[in-house]
């Protein structure tokens, strides 16, 4: 009887212990703060095919974590989602995990009937716009010549228009304080890195004795189910039994 109670704890315990996997298992949003005028926004891992760039002190949501570069996401909250790569240089960890309006939500308007082009060579048109069409403002690229495109969206297509067709806006900076020293910020990403370490380092001995609990557990279920031997007569043994 004993033994069986001593299995039916030991099955609880093995049980009980599976909970914290599964709550340190949950991942949090992770926002990165757009810490430099002209970040650069790509299409690869690369870094070799440019979008635009995207507006200063500003959010992005990390997706994943390469190298060199972060695959961020753009808009999301308030905006049509479009995904792409950052060097990881440009942006900076501020440990949100919830972030309120974390990129800019701003309506551009047709000036003129314009043409929306899928990419900012504009040698492909994706389609024609009329006079006070609105658009939403993603970031934006300046060619050799000095020329202006925004990186917009129309009606769900992503494309690019000439500055020249579009009304004057400006972007205001993002309300949350903002560290503007590069030495500051380079302060701060080498902080949030150590800290990062460390959490990943705490959780991974929290693991390690989650797992070593769980074979202490198995290890006693074992014993406790493992029938017992029956005793054996020593040599020499005297049983009054075998004698009348």
């Amino acid at each position: 009887m004993k033994r069986f109670i001593i299995a039916f704890f030991c099955l609880l315990f093995f049980i009980n212990i599976q909970l914290p996997f599964t709550v340190f298992a949950q991942e949090k949003k992770v926002y990165l703060r757009i810490a430099y005028e002209d970040t650069p926004f790509y299409t690869d891992k690369d870094c070799s095919e440019l979008i635009c760039y995207l507006p200063y002190s500003y959010y992005v949501l990390l997706l994943e974590k390469y190298e060199n570069a972060f695959h961020v996401e753009v808009g999301g909250d308030n905006l049509t989602a479009v995904d792409g790569f950052v060097p990881k240089e440009f942006l900076i960890d501020e440990n949100l995990s919830v972030c309120e309006n974390p990129y800019p939500v701003i309506t551009l308007t047709t000036l003129d009937t314009a043409t929306l082009f899928s990419d900012h060579t504009l040698q492909k048109p994706l389609q024609y716009l009329f006079k006070n069409r609105s658009l939403q403002y993603y970031g934006y690229y300046k060619n050799a010549n000095g020329d202006y495109y925004y990186f917009v969206c129309y009606n769900d297509k992503f494309g690019f228009v000439l500055e020249n067709y579009i009304s004057p806006f400006v972007i205001a900076p993002h309300p949350n304080p903002f560290l503007n020293s590069t030495e500051k910020n380079e302060e701060s990403s080498f902080e949030t890195e150590s800290s990062n370490t460390t959490n990943n380092n705490f959780f991974g001995i929290k693991v390690a004795v989650y797992i070593c609990l769980a074979l202490a557990g198995i290890i006693a279920l074992v014993f406790a189910l493992k029938p017992k031997k029956p005793k054996s007569h020593a040599e020499n043994f005297y049983d009054e039994n075998e004698y009348e």
